[in-house]
């Protein structure tokens, strides 16, 4: 992610205004620029996302803006900001190293019309590696008759202990992130999918560790807890040598991955500590690039049985 434009010894006069403001035809802002940000370059960057909401958040004071677009409204629904984000993690000038970056925003929206769930899609960001997001506590979608106000929570790393920006829409239908190929898988446990053949799959991942024929799922978290995605048996009942990879909601960064799990030879395993509706894309496919396809078994269980662990609610 490319860091945030900084304004090296002057602010702008929204600096220090909490109220809502109107920069030009198309744009609102609400709350407080952090000090480190010019506003002409981020809203520029907000304009280009395609975005309907931003947020701008300083890690060391907590303190955030809103951006909003006026005219962008997706579908048949219409949103609109409710109220000031809520960084639940800031509010240290360390940004807590070096034990993370993590961050959760909670934003809340108001829908004005439409009905139905609700689908949230990052279309971009500054200093932030987006993860996941819930609505309402629970997964996105979640069923939001209007008028309603509910929250949007975002998950996410920040790159640099600095301001971070993240551009993202509030929709219709199932959120699937802007990632190509992804099943739902929603909140299954157990076996979740069952000979699962990667030949004739597409390579919509190229720079992960995979060859160039996988799958990939979208699992979301039933409760707080943690879980285990794995493979286990797959080599035995179809000879498939496989890996498996968590991925970001950016569709590149790769968050954790397993080849071969001891006690369990050549097939693969994650434990992941998630929130309750926190959602992760779990990628399969052949150990080494190449154009080796199979078929595999993928298990999703309570518990740590797996020697790789990786922690998506970290602050």
């Amino acid at each position: 992610m490319r860091s945030l434009p900084f304004l090296p010894a002057l602010l702008v006069a929204v600096a220090c205004a909490p109220e809502q403001q109107v920069l030009n035809e198309q744009i609102t802002v609400e709350g407080v620029v952090p000090a480190d940000v010019q506003i002409d370059e981020m809203t520029q960057e907000f304009l280009a996302s395609g975005a309907q909401f931003g947020v701008i958040v300083d890690p060391a004071t907590g303190d955030t803006l809103t951006l909003s677009h006026l005219e962008r409204n997706i579908n048949s629904g219409s949103f609109a900001p409710a109220g000031p984000p809520t960084c639940l993690d800031c509010g240290d000038p360390t940004c807590g190293l070096p034990a993370g970056l993590g961050r959760q925003i909670q934003v809340p929206l108001e829908r004005l019309s439409g009905s139905g769930e609700v689908d949230v899609n990052y279309l971009g960001a500054s200093n932030w590696t987006p993860i996941g997001q819930d609505c309402d506590g629970s997964s996105c979608p979640t069923p939001v008759a209007s008028p309603a106000t509910f929250d949007v929570v975002l998950y996410g790393n920040l790159d640099t202990c600095s301001s971070f920006a993240v551009f993202f829409n509030a929709d219709n239908g199932v959120d699937l992130g802007t990632c190509p190929a992804v099943e739902d898988l929603g909140s299954a446990l157990g076996t979740v999918a069952t000979a699962a053949n990667t030949c004739g799959a597409g390579d919509d991942y190229p720079n992960t560790w995979l060859g160039n024929q996988e799958l990939t799922y979208m699992w979301t978290a039933p409760s707080d807890g943690v879980y285990t995605f794995d493979t286990y048996g797959s080599n035995g009942a179809y000879a498939f040598d496989n890996e498996m990879e968590a991925i970001a909601f950016d569709c590149t960064t790769i968050l954790a991955h397993n080849d071969d799990t001891p006690g369990f030879g050549v097939d693969s395993s994650l434990t992941i500590t998630m929130f309750e509706g926190q959602s992760v894309l779990i990628n399969v496919g052949y150990w080494s690039p190449g154009s080796t396809c199979g078929r595999f078994d993928l298990h999703v269980n309570p518990g740590a049985t797996s020697d790789i662990s990786l922690d998506l609610t970290a602050p």
